[in-house]
């Protein structure tokens, strides 16, 4: 048996301590992981992203992961054809040279020019259209989905927070580049408004090819709804501008639940009950439960948050949840959205320990590093499940007084 330590573990109390359970094993504490996996027989890992190569490799995993949905979402349909066609899209659009890169933001990363090869050109709005989730013969379509973004600048707590600067760039870019690293996003679209104190988004959309709708500043409602026809999308995934820590991860995982049951669902979210850590906030719904909710939301609340409407009318919508796969809750302890100044400083903070131009990382890095520095965590705890339910709680059905905290 060979234990490979993380770079972060305490190498010596590891050791003891697995020498004290396995006598006999061997302890390394560098090396190449995908090289010992290819040359096990057996990998078992916690959430290591390592146990995606154990599948590829077709290696007996075992992991606290749902071992049956990563396997799903391995792109070895078409015989390997299409995990081929991904990777060598992926090169032709984005090299990087190494000897350019400079991590933290220290120096730009250098593009290397490189168009599409010509035996994709013709293909490749049809290849990329849609993502086949192998298993389960599921087809996901990605070209008719809207992944609409509201933002604005007039944030009453927080003013111009969606410009505020992460690793040298502003905190809406860094959401959107989050965003963008989903494989089931569709379409991205910033909604913002038509108020004069938000041109610098929509400057911003402009100067960063970012397709831009403007339209109502509070009823949130008709600003989705509009935004979501304007490019005759079928299925419209709702993200807030205000969770720059989105594990790109977590939007694969509600997007590819509701397509796997859209039988059963009009809209699905991982929300009611939330269980993930705070600000990884996903909802994906019909077109046509919208324009429902568009002509029977008449409360200001339900037309200023967008979806109460129909997650509060279960009887009359058909709503899916998507739970954390932990089984744990960290809704209420854990905050990585942004509405205060502290929220700033703690995501700045994370951002600075953790952002690499080469790889995002994820909801467990964040996790780790929170547990080796229980100080960051402390930034902006007291607003730990601080969320608009607060204010709301006479008027809303089926959220409880647990479910948010009174400041």
């Amino acid at each position: 048996m060979i234990f490979k330590l993380h770079p972060n573990e305490k190498f010596d109390r590891a050791t003891k301590e697995i020498k004290k359970l396995v006598p006999e094993a061997i302890v390394l504490t560098s090396g190449d992981i995908n090289e010992m996996i290819a040359n096990a027989d057996v990998l078992v890992t916690q959430y290591s992203s390592c146990v995606y190569t154990g599948i590829a490799l077709g290696k007996e995993v075992h992991s606290y992961f749902k071992l049956d949905e990563l396997k799903q979402l391995s792109p070895i349909q078409n015989d390997g054809a299409s995990a081929k066609i991904i990777a060598e899209l992926g090169h032709s659009l984005l090299r990087y040279d190494v000897n350019e890169i400079k991590l933290r933001g220290k120096k730009n990363l250098k593009i290397i020019d490189n168009p599409i090869p010509s035996i994709l050109k013709d293909s490749y709005s049809k290849t990329f259209s849609q993502t086949v989730i192998t298993g389960q013969h599921l087809i996901i379509p990605s070209d008719k989905i809207a992944t609409i973004v509201q933002a604005r600048m007039s944030s009453s707590r927080l003013p111009f927070k969606v410009m505020m600067s992460l690793a040298g760039k502003p905190l809406l870019h860094r959401m959107i580049e989050r965003v963008n690293s989903s494989i089931l996003k569709g379409s991205v679209i910033v909604a913002t408004s038509t108020e004069s104190s938000d041109d610098p988004i929509d400057s911003f959309c402009k100067k960063e090819g970012i397709r831009c709708f403007r339209g109502s500043l509070n009823d949130l409602l008709e600003r989705h709804l509009q935004a979501a026809e304007e490019v005759t999308a079928e299925y419209v995934l709702k993200i807030p501008s205000d969770v720059p820590l989105i594990d790109p991860d977590v939007i694969n995982r509600v997007v590819s639940y509701f397509f796997k049951n859209i039988d059963k669902f009009d809209y699905v979210s991982n929300l009611h009950p939330a269980t993930y850590p705070d600000g990884n906030d996903v909802e994906i719904m019909t077109i046509d439960v919208l324009r429902k909710a568009n002509e029977m939301a008449k409360v200001t609340m339900e037309r200023e948050h967008t979806t109460p409407w129909i997650w509060e009318n279960p009887d009359i919508n058909r709503i899916g949840n998507v739970v954390w796969e932990t089984g744990l809750d960290y809704s209420m302890t854990h905050r990585w959205t942004i509405d205060y100044e502290e929220d700033y400083l703690f995501i700045k903070k994370i951002y600075d320990e953790l952002y690499s131009p080469l790889k995002h990382f994820s909801m467990y890095d964040i996790l780790s590093l929170l547990e080796r520095n229980p100080e960051i965590a402390a930034i902006n705890n007291k607003y730990a499940g601080v969320n608009w339910y607060r204010n709301h709680l006479k008027e809303l059905k089926t959220v409880t007084a647990n479910q948010t905290k009174v400041i």
